[in-house]
Formats: C-alpha cells, sequence, structure tokens
C-alpha cells in the first residue's frame, strides 16, 4: 500500500519545508492518494480536472483524480526527493533491506528516526511506515510505543489494506505484545488481542492452545 498524503488535502504550501507533514495519528488523516489501474477509474467528477482514461492517483478524501504529470509536482531544496512522487521513492530507498535484519540489529533510536521520516513524508498509511512500525514492535520494551504501534499496525491490516492481523502478523507476536500490555499497562487491549488470536486460528493448533490460555489466566 504506497499511499501518500494528499496534496490538495494537504497543500504542499502548507507543509513545514514546502513537504514536511505533521505527525499523524491512524484514523486522524486527511485524504490519500493511490495509484490505480486506468480501468478501475470511475469518470470523472466534478472535482476532476482531467479524464478518468488520463488518470492513475485517485485522492480517497476529496476523490480528485490526478495524472502523473499534475501529482509529481516540484518540491523546494532541502527536500529529501526533488518531486512529490520522488517521496514515495525517498522512502523505499529508506527501508531497503530491513525485511532481512533480525530484531536488535538496529537499534530503537534508528528505527524510530527512520519510522519518523516516512511519517514526515508520506504519513502513517504508506507501507514503509508499517514495516519500521512493525521491527520496532518485535524489539521494544517501551510498553507505551509498543501499544500505540499495535494499534496503529492492526488498524492498518484490518481497515486500510483488508488483511487478517492474526494471520499476518502470528499469534506468537500477538500472544507477546499481549503479555507486555497484560503486565504493565492495559489488560483489556491485550485481552481483546488474544481473543482474536483465539479466533483466527483452528482450535485444533498448539498456537490456539497456547493463546486460550494465556487468555484463561488473564481472564481469571
Amino acid at each position: 500500500e504506497g499511499s501518500m498524503v494528499c496534496p490538495l488535502c494537504v497543500p504542499l504550501n502548507q507543509r513545514d519545508s514546502g513537504f514536511m507533514l505533521p505527525l499523524l495519528e491512524e484514523g486522524e488523516h486527511p485524504g490519500y492518494v493511490i495509484e490505480q489501474p486506468s480501468a478501475a477509474l470511475s469518470a470523472s467528477t466534478s472535482l476532476s480536472t482531467s479524464s478518468a482514461s488520463d488518470a492513475t492517483w485517485v485522492c480517497s478524501g476529496c476523490r480528485r483524480e490526478f495524472t502523473r504529470e499534475e501529482l509529481d509536482t516540484p518540491l523546494p531544496q532541502g527536500a529529501p526527493a526533488t518531486t512529490f512522487l520522488g517521496l514515495g521513492k525517498y522512502v523505499v530507498d529508506l527501508v531497503n533491506g530491513l525485511e532481512n535484519i533480525q530484531p536488535g540489529e538496529l537499534d530503537d533510536e534508528s528505527l524510530l528516526q527512520m519510522h519518523t521520516a516516512v511519517l514526515l513524508s508520506v504519513g502513517p498509511r504508506h507501507y514503509t511506515a508499517q514495516l519500521l512500525a512493525m521491527k520496532l514492535l518485535r524489539q521494544s520494551n517501551d510498553i507505551r510505543l509498543v501499544e500505540t504501534l499495535m494499534e496503529g499496525i492492526w488498524h492498518w491490516l484490518e481497515n486500510v489494506v483488508n488483511l487478517d492481523p492474526v494471520v499476518y502478523l502470528g499469534v506468537a507476536a500477538i500472544i507477546d505484545v499481549s503479555e507486555q500490555l497484560s503486565e504493565f499497562r492495559n489488560q483489556d487491549l491485550a485481552k481483546k488481542y488474544l481473543e482474536a488470536a483465539c479466533e483466527g486460528v483452528p482450535k485444533y493448533m498448539h498456537a490456539y492452545k497456547i493463546a486460550s490460555a494465556k487468555l484463561f489466566r488473564l481472564c481469571s
């Protein structure tokens, strides 16, 4: 999901240094531009100045349809890319190779700096923001950060890209987060994640038995 905050919903001339977004929480966001196959585009709306056959990007908020030329406007000097769409390439290059690193190979501070750079450049719905959030989730001992990251990842998977969080994250990761939450911060949230884990795997699987046992202890 390579969506970026729409330059009409949050105009570039209202962003710090001509490109930097305010830090947006998942669920508190403007529209996002998403590249679309031309056949999937609707007819031009009253908000659009380009024909549907020419448009390749659509905003989820204002519903504006953009051609690449309309969207890929220049950025000021000092930005990490020369054009708006170049911000997408910048954040992809930033996380290049991270899929292969093991927890702890990069410290929390480095990952947080990269995560913030992505949020300021393209917003929280770009997949690179979620990749970094998942890396942090699997290694951080900051329980408040873990809670925030897990809620954002869960929302993104369930409501933005329509993936099953239990399948995508795995029961073991959900159990780890639930144990941290139940011990130090939020038992209700821990219960929610364990219940989802129990509902998301067959009862004959070992993962179900572990999750259900931990849920039983939490509720006892």
